[in-house]
């Protein structure tokens, strides 16, 4: 004699499955539908405005990306960094 109990008792688990993955997948995106929707109406009712910027003209790439001598101080310079003076003790130093 052949038992379906046991088979019908997984198809059914994967039925039940099946229809709860939507939502499942909905509650952990919902938070991003909420974040999208918001920042779409906020463009659309002109409260914020979405620029361009080149990557060459971020500033942050300072402190995030390894840069050239001359790309690092241009972007210093935006930033309103000085170049540090370094003072040379002369007791520490051989000047000749």
């Amino acid at each position: 004699m052949i038992n379906f109990d046991h088979h019908d008792h997984e198809q059914e688990r994967a039925r039940e499955c099946h229809f709860r993955l939507p939502y499942i997948a909905h509650m952990r995106t919902k938070h991003i539908d909420i974040r999208y929707h918001f920042i779409h109406e906020a463009i659309q009712d002109q409260v914020i405005e979405v620029c361009y910027f080149p990557s060459e003209d971020m500033i942050a790439d300072l402190l995030t990306k390894p840069l050239s001598k001359r790309k690092f101080k241009a972007l210093r310079d935006q930033m309103g960094i000085k170049e540090r003076q370094l003072l040379v003790n002369p007791f520490f130093c051989d000047l000749k």
